[in-house]
């Protein structure tokens, strides 16, 4: 399914869907909806972005194409790059069975989480 398909459903239904199935298009990986309501486009953008980069497909998870590949969410202070990037790990942590990933590590600024940003989750 090409992206403008998955973003325009993304869009009607307010949902973020990071992989559809090719042949049902029925989600595989989608963020919670409780998150994607506090999030602005451009924080979708970038959890896509994550999605993209540390991913790309549950095919390449499958085939190991990507192991050990990262990327770097930077933007101007105040954009949402910590909401970003906890939507980003509660959606691999919910599909783990898919991911294979079972802990993460996070390092942030004291006051990154001042929002309440956890209690979304």
């Amino acid at each position: 399914m090409s992206n403008t398909t998955t973003e325009q459903q993304n869009n009607s239904n307010s949902r973020l869907i990071l992989e559809l199935d090719k042949i049902t298009n029925e989600p595989l990986i989608e963020v919670s909806s409780k998150l994607v309501e506090q999030l602005k486009p451009h924080q979708c953008d970038g959890i896509r972005f994550l999605w993209n980069n540390v991913f790309e497909s549950i095919d390449a998870i499958k085939n190991k194409k990507r192991q050990g590949n990262g990327c770097i969410l930077a933007h101007c202070m105040g954009l949402g790059k910590t909401v970003q990037v906890i939507s980003f790990i509660h959606t691999i942590f919910n599909y783990k069975e898919i991911t294979n990933f079972k802990t993460c590590l996070v390092l942030c600024p004291i006051n990154a989480g001042k929002e309440n940003l956890f209690s979304l989750i």
